[in-house]
């Protein structure tokens, strides 16, 4: 008898471990992405930015200074991810792709999705920081991009 209800604690305990560990898994940082696991802080060759500029068109260009890309790693590294409601998202169409070697990884600047679930930044500094080089490159000349 005692067997058995040591049996029981045990499974209790299990169980009760496992519900807990279920309870805290998620996305907390770029790394728990399923698609970034094996993203790096370092090694970044470059950065490719299609930027959504609300002309109708992608506005494209690349990060290639190492100084500008070290910054926007080490937002993204340092940057937490809540959980988005189910529904709907508009917008947040810029991505950036970063290029590390032979690997390159797709990363939406608001809102980006893992399994069924999506996560927001916590802040819009990788956002802020991304228009702030797009203006510079010269995103926002519409004249050009009317003509």
């Amino acid at each position: 008898m005692k067997y058995k209800i040591k049996i029981f604690y045990l499974l209790l305990i299990c169980i009760f471990a496992f519900t807990c560990t279920a309870c805290v898994s998620g996305v907390k940082n770029i790394n728990d992405f399923y698609s970034y696991k094996t993203l790096t802080k370092d090694n970044t060759d470059k950065i490719e930015v299609n930027f959504d500029n609300y002309t109708g068109k992608t506005f494209h260009f690349d990060i290639t200074d190492p100084e500008e890309i070290a910054e926007i790693m080490d937002i993204i590294f340092t940057e937490k991810f809540i959980k988005m409601d189910k529904g709907f998202f508009a917008g947040g169409n810029t991505y950036i792709v970063i290029i590390q070697g032979s690997k390159s990884y797709n990363v939406n600047v608001s809102i980006n999705k893992n399994g069924l679930n999506f996560y927001k930044f916590e802040s819009n500094d990788l956002q802020a920081k991304i228009i702030e080089l797009a203006r510079k490159a010269g995103a926002f000349n519409y004249e050009e991009n009317y003509v």
